[in-house]
């Protein structure tokens, strides 16, 4: 199975230093703490698919189910359990992240 490229951090953190006074008691300076840490954020492709749900959401749920339904398996819209929506709602949510993240390597590679 291949590796899914995920588009890298949708929002990458850098290394951050928070400062702060252990307790606020006398000599403040001799009790400070730093702490350190780093976030990678989510994926660009979890970023992508959530923005495409955020679209569905603005239709009625059912509505939303059939569209997808009928456009991931080319069939027309049947009833379905709400397992079987969610699943084929972010299914087709990642396809269209991956399509987003390889058009946006294309056009990347085309302007080099």
């Amino acid at each position: 199975m291949s590796k899914i490229d995920d588009g890298g951090p949708a929002f990458p953190g850098k290394k951050v230093s928070v400062i702060y006074p252990d307790n606020l008691g006398k000599d403040v300076e001799k009790q400070i703490k730093t702490i350190e840490f780093e976030g990678q954020g989510m994926s660009l492709r979890d970023y992508f698919a959530g923005q495409v749900l955020s679209g569905f959401v603005e239709l009625s749920m059912v509505n939303a189910a059939e569209r997808v339904v009928a456009i991931s398996q080319g069939e027309p819209a049947v009833e379905l359990d709400n397992k079987s929506i969610a699943c084929s709602t972010a299914e087709f949510c990642y396809s269209i992240a991956d399509a987003m993240i390889a058009a946006s390597k294309e056009s990347s590679d085309e302007k080099e």
